[in-house]
């Protein structure tokens, strides 16, 4: 989703001037999405037991989420393209992290 994101700007910026709704759109959609993965890694970390770093990545990707939808409508470009480049690096290797196999802990039967 957030890959989708430069490439409705990039089209915007091509001249698809239409693609320049679409990203608002899918801006506030990724928003949405953000909420719900800081919800997942909330109950990944209190009743899943698992590790708690998660809830203060997807924290700070809300909140660099929500700072590109405020830096996009006020056109604040300097901020709101490079921004953008690190919400993208940091939901792949959020991605990366869960869905890479996991060693068996010792209390995990085999």
């Amino acid at each position: 989703m957030t890959f989708t994101q430069a490439v409705f700007a990039g089209g915007f910026l091509s001249g698809h001037y239409e693609l320049l709704g679409l990203h608002a759109d899918y801006g506030r959609i990724t928003g949405y999405a953000a909420v719900a993965q800081l919800i997942t890694a909330i109950l990944l970390w209190r009743p899943g037991r698992g590790p708690g770093w998660p809830v203060l990545v997807c924290t700070l990707l809300l909140g660099a989420v929500g700072s590109q939808i405020y830096l996009g409508f006020a056109r604040i470009l300097s901020i709101h393209v490079p921004l953008g480049v690190a919400v993208i690096t940091g939901s792949v290797l959020l991605v990366i992290w869960a869905w890479k196999p996991m060693a068996p802990s010792p209390e995990t039967p085999q």
